[in-house]
């Protein structure tokens, strides 16, 4: 993702039911989200740099302990919440 970790931290709480972390590591963070654990492993990367532009890099990996469905549900609001505007 072209991301910090301080501003994925900061966003995570919106895709959450509860808006708290349960545990934030140096390696990532464990969230509870209608009563399912799920694991997000954080890893940063050297930044991107296109012409002038430089993009921050994290590798994201989620982990779920819970059901498809739940999956799909907890992924769209990921999806919505870290959405960038482009056209």
């Amino acid at each position: 993702m072209a991301i910090t970790r301080a501003d994925f931290l900061r966003l995570l709480p919106l895709v959450t039911e509860v808006k708290g972390l349960i545990e934030v590591g140096e390696s990532g963070v464990h969230v509870m989200d209608k009563g399912q654990l799920i694991s997000i492993s954080l890893f940063e990367e050297a930044d991107t740099e296109v012409a002038s532009l430089r993009l921050p890099r994290l590798r994201v990996r989620i982990e779920f302990f819970t059901t498809t469905a739940a999956i799909k549900d907890f992924m769209f609001r990921f999806d919505r919440a870290f959405q960038r505007g482009g056209g």
